[in-house]
């Protein structure tokens, strides 16, 4: 696999870093060259054995403080995004994870976390906020959030988010439900490190309906936030308001049914 230190030459030259030809205007990252099939939305295994190795490479580009790296790697991600049969749940994570203060985020608007972490693994050395929280909700379990992340907004607000390439389903909510009271059973037993006075669970997928909406417990209804993604003709990708969607579905069932 090619090395970071390549990658980052072959980028900043305006180079396809798998056959190190010049690349054209609307091309990032790779060429058309190289991944044709990729280029019409279509898709091959060898194909998706490229975008699978440059996707290791990723996390590295992204630490990169040069913004013209990070943003031909953003423009590879788009092109990758904009055809669902050719990535998998991992680069939609990576994506969310990489990009995630630069949403909007419906009502709670921009959510700048300060500190985030990928499945527990963030910068080093460790900071307070890893070592007193992250750290805890992580040890000792098999199943760890895709993000956890901190805000020193309102005294303290730690999220907690999923993220799910399909729509939501008992067992996305059972997992969003257990990271919730893990998280929060951690934050009630702080006595050093950062403040947290708010956990916010966060669930994001494709889609929801009513069905497993009602399934949500009453309490954890008030706490839940559930966002939409959605990807543009450009093959940027939104957030969207889903707790707000379901909550007028259900609103608009009671009044059919009087």
């Amino acid at each position: 696999m090619l090395s970071r230190e390549s990658a980052e030459r072959l980028i900043l030259q305006n180079k396809c870093i798998i056959r190190t030809c010049p690349l054209e205007g609307d091309e990032n990252i790779v060429s058309r060259v190289s991944v044709p099939l990729l280029y019409r939305g279509e898709s091959s295994d060898g194909e998706l054995r490229i975008v699978s190795n440059i996707l290791k490479l990723i996390p590295k580009l992204l630490e990169s403080e040069n913004d013209l790296i990070r943003n031909r790697v953003r423009g590879f991600m788009h092109l990758v995004l904009r055809h669902g049969n050719v990535f998998n749940e991992d680069f939609l994570h990576r994506y969310l994870f990489e990009f995630w203060n630069e949403f909007d985020h419906g009502h709670l608007g921009k959510i700048n976390l300060e500190e985030k972490y990928f499945k527990g693994f963030g910068p080093t050395p460790s900071t307070d906020f890893h070592e007193s929280f992250v750290a805890k909700v992580i040890s000792g379990n098999s199943h760890i959030p895709d993000i956890v992340g901190y805000s020193s907004l309102s005294g303290g607000t730690v999220f907690i988010i999923e993220i799910k390439k399909e729509g939501i389903d008992d067992r996305a909510l059972g997992q969003i439900l257990r990271y919730y009271q893990r998280g929060r059973s951690v934050a009630d037993r702080l006595r050093f490190g950062p403040s947290v006075s708010k956990v916010i669970p966060v669930l994001v997928c494709s889609e929801g309906d009513l069905s497993v909406w009602d399934a949500v417990p009453y309490y954890f209804k008030e706490v839940l936030e559930i966002f939409y993604w959605r990807m543009d003709h450009t093959g940027r990708l939104h957030l969207i308001d889903g707790k707000s969607s379901l909550r007028y579905a259900a609103r608009e069932r009671v009044w059919r049914s009087l």
